[in-house]
């Protein structure tokens, strides 16, 4: 489920549907060869980079 080449094609974008649980956060991680997007439909995200 979501926006990747394996759905709609996309070559470099990847969207995915997350619910993470108020109060938890997600796992680290990187995407390697493509660029990921986030809409927020409740809540507050505070994104992390590798520069932080």
């Amino acid at each position: 489920m979501g926006i990747s080449q394996e759905t709609v094609g996309s070559k470099v974008l990847s969207m995915n549907l997350v619910i993470i649980p108020p109060g938890s956060q997600a796992e680290g991680h990187y995407h390697d060869g493509f660029e990921s997007a986030v809409y927020l439909i409740e809540g507050r995200v505070k994104p992390v980079t590798a520069r932080d």
